[in-house]
């Protein structure tokens, strides 16, 4: 599970900044080089959850211990392949300008460094997953938050949150001297009811085949759980005779020869196709001038749906669709409920 607010000390080092790194503090003391590679932005998804990461040069030597900031990917940060932070003190606010650039606020003076990614904390959302329901022909999905302290600070509540449901992009698969490399291209947020919310918006409007349940309402309180209108169905299609034509399945298709489906994600036995969501915590920015509409908390752990089958026939073979399994990947293991 990715951690919020991360906050990393590096020495001299050539180091590759993570999801979870918000800020790093460069121990510039001993004179040596540092360089930090950024993630690109596309891969990593923050064209649709945009965050911000701090470099600092907190023993004030960055003019003998030069800090060197690289995209990679085919980015830029202020319009160049890389940049050079050389100026004792110097702090850098990087920020995503649009999907190939980076931004790189500097401030050269002795001033305290930002605190973090954002002066609300957002939470990351805890999921829990119920017994199969026969009548909605998968389990029931819920979340709730934890709380940061022991005296709570909940001022995110105050600018409208609501979960926001992602789905992981259709990975890359390459062969190089015989190798296959599987290149996972991150999470993005499907557009809720075609944009109902963001209208002739930059973000998360559009439009979808059809229209897809992505936004949740949250209880607030940490340990409250909400339960979440997730619906499987609307992730997968089944194919109509009389239409000859793939649409969008119900309840009533439980039973049907599984060829007839077809589920966004990676194939498996059976047809037995799998995709990977995540959720996070979203909030209305209160820089009502920001290009971008909703701050978001980092995401939550992955979980998985995919076909529950049952076997029809044995010659010939055929598998029946009995529902949605809904499991919970973490720390490379998988619970299964």
């Amino acid at each position: 599970m990715k951690l919020s607010n991360v906050r990393r000390l590096v020495a001299p080092i050539t180091y590759m900044v993570l999801d979870i790194d918000d800020m790093i503090d460069v121990d510039t003391s001993s004179g040596g080089l540092t360089t930090l590679y950024i993630p690109n932005i596309v891969q990593n998804g923050y064209d649709q959850v945009p965050k911000k990461i701090y470099i600092n040069d907190v023993s004030n030597n960055a003019s003998v211990g030069k800090i060197t900031v690289v995209c990679i990917g085919g980015n830029s940060i202020n319009n160049l392949p890389q940049i050079v932070l050389d100026s004792n003190g110097v702090s850098a606010e990087i920020e995503i300008a649009d999907r190939t650039r980076y931004i790189a606020n500097l401030n050269t003076d002795d001033s305290t460094p930002p605190s973090g990614s954002s002066d609300i904390k957002i939470p990351t959302p805890q999921i829990k997953i119920g017994k199969m329901n026969i009548d909605m022909g998968f389990p029931p999905l819920s979340a709730y938050y934890l709380p940061f302290s022991s005296t709570g600070n909940e001022e995110f509540l105050n600018h409208n949150p609501k979960y926001y449901l992602f789905m992981d992009r259709s990975r890359k698969l390459s062969v190089n001297k015989g190798v296959r490399i599987i290149k996972q291209k991150g999470f993005y947020h499907p557009t809720h009811q075609n944009g109902i919310n963001f209208p002739s918006k930059a973000f998360y409007s559009g439009s979808t085949q059809y229209p897809l349940d992505t936004e949740y309402s949250l209880t607030a309180g940490s340990y409250n759980n909400s339960l979440l209108p997730f619906n499987p169905f609307q992730f997968a299609r089944v194919f109509d005779k009389d239409s000859n034509a793939y649409i969008l399945p119900t309840i009533a298709y439980l039973g049907t020869n599984i060829s007839l489906f077809k589920l966004q994600g990676k194939k498996g036995k059976y047809n037995k196709r799998v995709v990977n969501f995540k959720l996070a915590i979203g909030i209305d920015n209160p820089n009502t001038n920001s290009k971008t509409p909703i701050l978001f908390g980092e995401l939550s752990e992955t979980f998985r749906i995919n076909f529950s089958v049952r076997k029809i026939n044995d010659v010939p073979l055929r598998v029946g669709f009995e529902g949605f399994n809904i499991d919970i990947q973490t720390t490379g293991l998988r619970k299964k409920f």
